[in-house]
């Protein structure tokens, strides 16, 4: 739970950061307005207006948290990785993203600040009043960044950016599986699946690699006056780009989701579409079905996700990973 009062840093210390971030080109920084972020979940954040001594004025974005986050061991990076990305990766692309202004360690106490652009009047992109075109205008934007990384990543992206890599993609139904317990019982064709799974990391490892957001979810997507800003970059890593695609489309219908893939494809590859896309991309949503039902105990048995089980049999049904049911399961 996000305790503002313990959170945010005082008067004094906002002050005094941005200055720090912003003040060799303007001066020093008057703030005139904070306001806390409703819709903050992992870090603390907040909209920030301020004064420059240039006489110009700025809306920041400034969000805070531990250098590293606790959730490491499950590819939460925190904001000290995600400021990383902003610098030495997104910054050196041709591509639109929100402005990233720096990074600040707070001496008092260790924690990192991200301090970006505040978009004004943004919406995320699946509650457009269009929606059908945003999200293909969303699918569109990730397959012409995946185009313009994929040839960077032999050297051009920096060593610290995560990879992944076979460990990576078996490590989540191997987690599924642990943390399902008893639930392997009204589920008997979990275990199997996951067995099975390993069988595609093979396929997963070799397909051309890119730079991929990681957690391209459409509440991820914001979408102000046409154009659209992808946030929160902590999972960004060297991998496989069918898993943004896949995040994106999760759950939506088939054909929103067909036509966010030609969207991403035409962008990608333009009419030379690889002839296993589509079961990359059904490898790749499996993977992410494994790599949230994996993060935790309180996730996999969170009733309200209980759907993703029927998500991953459907799709261990679809890749040829277990054999069609015969027989519905038990209840729950």
């Amino acid at each position: 739970m996000i305790d503002p009062a313990r959170d945010l840093p005082s008067p004094q210390e906002l002050t005094r950061g941005l200055t720090r971030i912003l003040g060799e080109v303007s001066g020093t920084v008057s703030v005139f307005d904070r306001r806390r972020n409703p819709y903050a979940a992992t870090f603390a954040s907040e909209i920030v207006t301020c004064g420059l001594g240039d006489d110009r004025a700025l809306r920041l974005f400034c969000k805070y948290g531990p250098m590293t986050h606790p959730d490491v061991d499950i590819g939460r990076r925190g904001l000290e990785y995600e400021a990383g990305i902003y610098r030495e990766v997104l910054e050196a692309l041709p591509v639109e993203t929100v402005p990233f202004y720096g990074d600040y360690r707070d001496p008092n106490n260790e924690r990192c600040w991200l301090v970006l652009g505040h978009i004004d009047q943004a919406i995320h992109a699946h509650k457009a009043s269009a929606q059908g075109a945003a999200m293909q205008a969303a699918a569109r934007w990730i397959g012409e960044f995946h185009r313009l990384t994929e040839p960077l990543v032999p050297s051009g992206v920096p060593d610290w950016v995560e990879r992944y890599d076979a460990q990576h993609y078996a490590r989540w139904a191997r987690r599924t599986r642990a943390l399902a317990g008893d639930l392997r019982g009204r589920h008997p064709w979990l275990a199997p699946a996951c067995e099975a799974y390993e069988s595609l990391v093979k396929h997963l490892v070799a397909r051309s690699t890119t730079v991929v957001h990681g957690d391209y979810y459409p509440d991820n997507i914001l979408l102000s006056d046409g154009r659209l800003w992808p946030l929160d970059w902590e999972w960004a890593a060297v991998g496989v780009g069918e898993i943004d695609l896949a995040a994106l489309t999760f759950s939506w219908p088939p054909e929103l989701m067909a036509s966010c893939e030609t969207s991403y494809a035409r962008a990608r590859w333009g009419n030379a579409v690889p002839v296993d896309f589509e079961t990359t991309l059904a490898a790749a949503r499996l993977y992410l079905c494994f790599r949230y039902m994996g993060i935790s105990q309180e996730y996999i048995r969170d009733e309200r996700r209980r759907w993703r089980f029927q998500a991953v049999r459907d799709l261990s049904e679809r890749l040829g990973l277990i054999e069609p049911a015969a027989t519905s399961e038990a209840p729950g």
